[in-house]
C-alpha cells in the first residue's frame, strides 16, 4: 500500500475512532416530585456523533424539549471535540423509575435511576411561593444538614431577589449553581429556582431556621389584573423551621467525626520490602469525609518507632462540593529514615468516625506494612595500590637498570616541566566565585563561617566524593565517618533541617574544623605512585 494512501486512511479513520467512545449519560437531579422536571443530559466524544433515540422514554416520561451544542477543544496539539444532548423529561407516575439504556448509533448509554416523590399541593391562587426543606431533622452536632430553598412561580418575573437564609448557632454554605425546571401544582405551571446549602451546627440543642423571603416585579396578570407599565410588586415567604440538633454521643474519647462517608488510605508510589540504612522512605496517607470541611479532619500522625526518623511534612487541605454534600480532604506526607539495619513495622492506624447514614460507629484503618533495613552499601575505592605479601615481595627481583634512555627521559621531562611552569605563572588567571569552586576542606570551612546550611551540606557532599567516598546524603555520609563528635554533630544539623528548628553551629565547627575524619582510606588518599603506573613496566624473575 502507498505511503500516501495508509496517511490517508489514518486521517479520515480518527473521527470514527474519536466516536468510538461509549456516551455518557447523567440526571440533572436523582429525586424530583410528581408535576417536576428532571433534564438528562447525554454526551458522546466526536464530531459527526449520531443523535441518540428517544423513543425509550415515552413509556415513563413526557418529553417536553430536546436541545444539543457541539463543543471542541485544543489540548497539547491534540484536538478532541464532543456532542452534548439535554432533555427535558416530566415523569409520569411516582417510584423509582428507571430511565433506560439509550441507542446512540452502535452503542448504548447506561441506565440510570430516578426516584419521583409525590405531588405537593400549592395555594389555591398563589403566583409565587417559597418552600425550604431540611435533611435531617434531627442531626446531631456539626453534622452537615442539606438544607433546600424554591422559589415557584408562575408569572412573567421583570425582577427578583431570594434573600440569603441567615442562621444564627449554624455555619451556612452555598452548594453548586442554581436549579431551574418546572413542576406542575394544583393544575398549574410553575417555574421553579432551587438553591441547595450545608448547614453545620454548632451546638446542640434547639435550632431555628428562620423564613426566607422573596421579592419581586411581575408582568400584571393572575390575581394582580391587568399589567401596568412598570410591572407590579409582589413578595413571598416561606415558613421558619425548627431542628432538633442531637450532641455527641457519650463515650467517644477521640475526635468527633460525624460524617456520611470517610475514606482512609495510602497514597502515591508502593512500599519497598527492603531499603537500605539512611535512605529515605516516603508515605503519603489521605483522609477524605463527605459532609465534613477540611477544617474538620483531624491530624494525621504516625506513631515512634525505635531506630526510624520520622519528619512530617506540611499537610495539604482542600474542601470540595458535589451540589449535595462538602466533601472534605486531607493530605499529609511523611519521610521516614532508618537509622539503623533491622526489621521494622509500621502498626495499623485507625480512626473512628460516626456513620451518620446508618447512625453507628466506625472504624477506618491503613493496614500495618513491614520493613526490612539492610546495612549501607559503600563503593570500593577505585585505582588502590594492592599490598603484596611479604613472601612474594621477596620474590621479586629488580630488572637491570638502562640509564642512558632513563637519563634521556628525565631530561625530556624536566624540560617539559620548565615550559610548563612558564605557563602557569604568565597565564591569566580567572577570579572564580565560591558557586564555581570544586568542594574543599577550606570550602567546607567558609561554608561553616557564612552559615549557609544549604552550602554546608553542599560542601561535605562534595567534599566526600572528592576524596574518594560515595554519599549521596547525608545519611549515607553518616556511616562513612570515624568519629562520633562528627557523626552526633551532623545527625543534629540534619535533623534541624528536616524539623525546622534552631542550627547548632557552634558545634558543627568545633566537630568539623579540620575537615572531616573517614573511616578507611580513600582514593585521593593513596600516593600517586601507588595509582599511576610506573613509566617502565617492573621486570619480574621467578
Amino acid at each position: 500500500m502507498r505511503p500516501s494512501i495508509l496517511l490517508w486512511l489514518l486521517l479520515t479513520g480518527l473521527p470514527a475512532l474519536a466516536s468510538a467512545a461509549s456516551p455518557r449519560a447523567w440526571l440533572d437531579r436523582d429525586s424530583v416530585r410528581l408535576g417536576e422536571t428532571v433534564t438528562l443530559n447525554v454526551e458522546i466524544d466526536g464530531l459527526n456523533a449520531p443523535e441518540p433515540d428517544f423513543a425509550a422514554l415515552e413509556v415513563d416520561f413526557q418529553r417536553l424539549g430536546v436541545s444539543s451544542r457541539t463543543q471542541m477543544s485544543l489540548v497539547n496539539g491534540q484536538q478532541s471535540a464532543s456532542t452534548l444532548w439535554a432533555v427535558a423529561l416530566e415523569p409520569r407516575a411516582e417510584g423509582v423509575i428507571t430511565v433506560p439504556a439509550l441507542p446512540v448509533g452502535a452503542l448504548a448509554t447506561t441506565p440510570l435511576q430516578l426516584t419521583v416523590l409525590p405531588a405537593e399541593t400549592a395555594a389555591a391562587g398563589e403566583d409565587v411561593f417559597i418552600e425550604v426543606e431540611a435533611t435531617p431533622s434531627t442531626p446531631y452536632v456539626q453534622q452537615q444538614v442539606r438544607y433546600r430553598v424554591r422559589l415557584y412561580y408562575a408569572v412573567t418575573l421583570l425582577e427578583g431577589q431570594l434573600e440569603e437564609p441567615a442562621v444564627a448557632g449554624a455555619e451556612l454554605r452555598r452548594l453548586g449553581n442554581d436549579l431551574s425546571y418546572q413542576t406542575q401544582l394544583a393544575n398549574r405551571r410553575y417555574n421553579v429556582v432551587e438553591r441547595r446549602f450545608a448547614l453545620i451546627p454548632e451546638a446542640s440543642g434547639v435550632l431555628e431556621l428562620p423564613a426566607v423571603r422573596f421579592r419581586g416585579r411581575v408582568l400584571g396578570g393572575g390575581r394582580f389584573g391587568p399589567g401596568l407599565s412598570g410591572g407590579r410588586s409582589l413578595s413571598a415567604s416561606s415558613e421558619p423551621i425548627r431542628l432538633e440538633v442531637r450532641p455527641m454521643p457519650a463515650g467517644l474519647a477521640q475526635d468527633w467525626l460525624p460524617a456520611a462517608l470517610v475514606e482512609f488510605a495510602p497514597q502515591g508510589e508502593d512500599w519497598p520490602t527492603e531499603v537500605e540504612e539512611g535512605v529515605p522512605l516516603s508515605l503519603e496517607l489521605r483522609l477524605a469525609a463527605r459532609g465534613l470541611d477540611a477544617a474538620r479532619l483531624p491530624e494525621l500522625a504516625l506513631p515512634a518507632i525505635d531506630g526510624l526518623e520520622i519528619y512530617p511534612d506540611q499537610p495539604v487541605l482542600r474542601t470540595g462540593e458535589d451540589g449535595e454534600w462538602l466533601q472534605g480532604e486531607r493530605r499529609q506526607r511523611f519521610a521516614l529514615v532508618p537509622q539503623r539495619p533491622g526489621e521494622f513495622v509500621l502498626p495499623e492506624l485507625r480512626l473512628a468516625w460516626w456513620n451518620t447514614e446508618t447512625d453507628r460507629p466506625e472504624i477506618a484503618t491503613v493496614p500495618a506494612r513491614r520493613i526490612r533495613v539492610v546495612p549501607a552499601r559503600t563503593t570500593a575505592p577505585t585505582g588502590a595500590a594492592v599490598a603484596l605479601p611479604d613472601e612474594a615481595a621477596q620474590g621479586v627481583t629488580a630488572a637491570p637498570p638502562i640509564w642512558p634512555w632513563q637519563l634521556a627521559s628525565a631530561l625530556l621531562l624536566l624540560a617539559w616541566l620548565a615550559t610548563l611552569g612558564l605557563w602557569w605563572r604568565q597565564r591569566p588567571r580567572p577570579v572564580a566565585s565560591s558557586a564555581s569552586m570544586p568542594p574543599s576542606r577550606a570550602g567546607l570551612r567558609a561554608a561553616l563561617a557564612r552559615r549557609d546550611p544549604q552550602a554546608l551540606e553542599r560542601e561535605l557532599l562534595g567534599l566526600a566524593r572528592a576524596e574518594g567516598h560515595a554519599a549521596k546524603t547525608l545519611g549515607e555520609l553518616l556511616a562513612l565517618l570515624a568519629d562520633a563528635t562528627q557523626r552526633s554533630a551532623i545527625e543534629a544539623f540534619r535533623s534541624a533541617r528536616w524539623r525546622g528548628g534552631d542550627l547548632d553551629w557552634s558545634a558543627l565547627e568545633r566537630a568539623l574544623r579540620d575537615g572531616p575524619r573517614w573511616r578507611g582510606p580513600a582514593a585521593a588518599e593513596v600516593p600517586a605512585m601507588a595509582v599511576l603506573p610506573p613509566h617502565y613496566p617492573a621486570h619480574r624473575s621467578s
